[in-house]
């Protein structure tokens, strides 16, 4: 057996030189680096909470990886065919799945998955794909609906709304009596909570006159939406009544 003192590398990395400790020097062929054996892994990005685009991504490039090999499901019982969505990449290791989004037609829990089984999936070693790769979203397209409630007679006004909402100001509502409009001077609004329950304050100043009234959120032009971008659809309203409490006068009946 050769004692090895020394060994370095040619320059060009095939060949190694071995010192042997007074016995001289020789020349072998470098080591090959080992085979790779390790199988490629996926992740899949859900922390946009948006299934248009989505982001999945490999360890390494693969081959073999199309739209047939992703399953996604709403709550997990309802299939979703994905046959309309497509899959881009530059470089088979990072890929965007496109179109995913316009198949979502209600509110609900969605999970993709990547189906390592029988996908074909491999590295450029031919290492298969063995471990599923999975992304859950909370996809919400319902609009945000809102109720309006005056107390009579304190006329304390309370809007609710059915989850957090942005948008919403003095602006976007209005007050009529018997069909006249009234400014809404002085009022303001107090966001409670999440944001979706607001109070408006100074409305009695305004309803001092006998009459039908009505308190209107006018959903059009509110830019009112909730915290996934769906805009506020519908308008809601209160109508109330206001008596005439002015005392009356009553003339003398005069008896002859």
């Amino acid at each position: 057996m050769l004692r090895v003192n020394s060994a370095t590398f040619s320059p060009d990395g095939t060949e190694i030189i071995v010192g042997t400790g007074g016995r001289g020097w020789y020349k072998a062929a470098a080591p090959k680096p080992a085979s790779d054996m390790e199988s490629p892994r996926a992740t899949i990005d859900d922390s946009s909470n948006s299934l248009d685009p989505v982001r999945i991504a490999f360890t390494e490039p693969v081959s073999g990886f199309d739209v047939g090999d992703l399953k996604l499901t709403l709550n997990r019982l309802i299939d979703i065919d994905l046959s309309g969505a497509t899959l881009t990449t530059t470089d088979n290791q990072n890929f965007t799945l496109l179109g995913a989004g316009d198949l979502v037609t209600e509110t609900g829990s969605y999970r993709l998955t990547l189906q390592a089984a029988e996908s074909g999936i491999t590295d450029l070693a031919g290492n298969a794909l063995v471990e599923d790769a999975i992304g859950g979203f909370w996809i919400d397209i319902d609009p945000p609906r809102a109720q309006v409630h005056v107390s009579v007679p304190t006329y304390a006004t309370k809007i609710g709304f059915t989850e957090s909402v942005w948008g919403f100001d003095v602006a976007d509502l209005e007050l009529t009596r018997d069909g006249q409009a009234i400014e809404l001077e002085g009022v303001s609004l107090q966001g409670m909570g999440e944001k979706s329950i607001f109070r408006l304050y100074g409305l009695a100043n305004l309803v001092t006159e006998p009459g039908e009234y009505v308190l209107r959120l006018d959903a059009s032009q509110s830019g009112i939406t909730d915290s996934y971008g769906n805009a506020m659809v519908a308008d809601a309203e209160a109508r109330f009544t206001v008596e005439d409490t002015t005392p009356h006068r009553f003339k003398s009946l005069m008896f002859k």
